[in-house]
Formats: structure tokens, C-alpha cells, sequence
């Protein structure tokens, strides 16, 4: 990939975080803030699976998106708050870049 393209991309990505993951039923949500889009990303080194969801269909473990370790997933969103996630493991963690 070019400098050039690098600094494009960069210039578009707002936050940026790395979220530990609680288990408890209805999970949790990843962040706060107004957004266009977020890459969500399980980290490779997980012990168990992520579920992702929103506020009218929260996850639980079994139940929403799931993301095996190392796997992403992209989702356009007006706000980060509309997103949750829980954890088969506590502890566990995603990775996620917002867009504005």
C-alpha cells in the first residue's frame, strides 16, 4: 500500500480502541460516539468467541454475530452505543477503528 493511501485512510478513521469483553447475558456496549461505520476485529489471541449485537437484539453467549478469534466484521452505525458485545470469555477482547 502507498504512503499517499495510507494518509487517506488515516485521515478518515475518528477513534480507535481496544475493548475488553465481559460475558454477562445482554453484553455490553462497545463505546460511545457518533460514527458513519466501525471494523470490529476479535483478537487472535481470545480463548473463546465474541458476539456482537444491538440495543433491540443484544447478544449473549450462543446468540448475535459471532466472531471466532482473529475474525472482523464491518458494520455501518450512526453511533458506536448501538453496538454490543459479549464474550463466551471474560476478558476477552476486540479490536475495532470507527469512520466519520
Amino acid at each position: 500500500m502507498s504512503a499517499s493511501l495510507d494518509r487517506r485512510i488515516a485521515a478518515k478513521i475518528d477513534k480507535v480502541g481496544v475493548t475488553p469483553v465481559v460475558a454477562n447475558s445482554g453484553g455490553m456496549i462497545l463505546a460511545k460516539g457518533e460514527v458513519t461505520g466501525v471494523d470490529l476485529k476479535a483478537l487472535v489471541r481470545n480463548s473463546g468467541d465474541i458476539y456482537i449485537g444491538g440495543p433491540d437484539s443484544r447478544p449473549y453467549s450462543g446468540y448475535g454475530y459471532c466472531l471466532e478469534p482473529g475474525e472482523s466484521f464491518h458494520v455501518e452505525v450512526s453511533n458506536l452505543d448501538r453496538i454490543y458485545v459479549v464474550s463466551c470469555v471474560s476478558g476477552d477482547a476486540v479490536t475495532w477503528a470507527s469512520v466519520r
